[in-house]
């Protein structure tokens, strides 16, 4: 499983930093991609690189792994539960190609509540 973190804030040239490191840890060999963040917030970012799904795809076009499915999950619904921010987990089953994911208040200690992975779109 390969994992990262991009900031709404985060220019293009560390974008583009980010996935040449993940493509030299091997994502263009990667099966599924997911993307979750609370896009309705971070794409109002006038800062923000990524600015629509669309951005998205662009990006992961650098991996050139055209047979990945790539799945988004936008959790503004659950961060605005909160004052501020979010954390996300992501768990891989250790018995069957699936991913879990959960989410609590940025910084808390315990706490998780699943993310329902059939809220997932394919992108």
């Amino acid at each position: 499983m390969l994992c990262t973190h991009v900031s709404p804030g985060a220019t293009s040239g560390e974008i583009d930093a980010t996935f040449q490191h993940l493509n030299n840890m091997g994502g263009a060999q990667v099966q599924r991609w997911y993307v979750v963040g609370p896009f309705t917030d971070h794409f109002a970012s006038t800062t923000a690189q990524w600015r629509s799904v669309q951005d998205i795809k662009k990006s992961f076009k650098k991996l050139k792994n055209k047979n990945a499915e790539h799945w988004i999950l936008d959790v503004t619904a659950e961060r605005q539960a909160f004052s501020w921010g979010i954390d996300i987990q992501a768990t891989p089953c250790d018995w069957a190609p699936v991913i879990y994911f959960d989410y609590r208040k940025w910084g808390s200690k315990g706490g998780w509540t699943d993310l329902k992975v059939h809220k997932f779109v394919r992108f």
